[in-house]
Formats: C-alpha cells, structure tokens, sequence
C-alpha cells in the first residue's frame, strides 16, 4: 500500500511539474498569439503562487515535501533501491528527476521562478469586467 501511495506522490508531483511548465509555455504562446485567458487573472495568480514556492524552496536550499512524502513512503513500503520500485513508479521517476547536484537545481528553480515574474510584465493578466 505504501509503495502505491509513493507511486501516487509521484504522480501528483509530476503533474505539478507539467502544470507549472505548460503554463508558463502557454503564456509565451498565448500572449504572442493575443490569447485572453492566459490573462486571466485568477489563473495567472495560481500559476504565479505554484512557481514562487518551488522558487523559495531553492533558494532556501529546501527539498521539496512532496520528495521528502515520496522517499518516507518508500521506506515505509521497504522499498529501498530502485529494483524494488513499481514499473510506473520508476517511469514516473524518471521522467521528473534529473541527475544534477541539489544545489544546481535551486538556482534553476531560482532563474525560472524570475523568469515568470518577468512574464507577469510581459504577459500582464488581467481581470474580466463583468459584462451589465
């Protein structure tokens, strides 16, 4: 059960990374395309909020929980290297962990977490007016 709600974390954390990612690259797309809802407000406030933690999270040189949840829940399961991992967890794995030392990966999250700012300049949201 445990190594099943591991799985799960992973899952959960992947889709955060793709939620992040393909917001941000539909805000590029959309603003170059005049798009309206990748002014959204509310979405943009979202979006904004979800990057700037995993962006404190690095600079606070921070693991992020939903790691830590994972690798107690693993060791809960026993699960303890990578043979011992369900197939869809090590796919899931493997598609959101890269091979790079902590530290390196913080500034990354420090330089994308400002890069979105600036896209709050670029792309500025904005809210709907309420039609009368």
């Amino acid at each position: 059960m445990y190594g099943f709600l591991a799985d799960f974390v992973v899952f959960l954390h992947l889709a955060y990374v793709a939620y992040v990612l393909g917001g941000f690259l539909a805000i590029l797309i959309g603003g170059l395309f005049k798009w309206a809802w990748v002014r959204g407000l509310r979405w943009r406030v979202i979006h904004l909020a979800m990057v700037l933690i995993v962006a404190f999270e690095g600079a606070m040189g921070w693991i992020c929980p939903l790691t830590t949840l994972e690798f107690h829940l693993r060791a809960k399961a026993g699960q303890t290297n990578e043979e011992e991992i369900s197939f869809m967890g090590r796919l899931l794995r493997d598609w959101l962990f890269v091979e790079m030392p902590q530290e390196q990966l913080n500034k990354y999250y420090i330089v994308f977490g400002s890069i979105v700012l600036l896209s709050i300049v670029l792309v500025p949201p904005r809210r709907r007016h309420k039609q009368d």
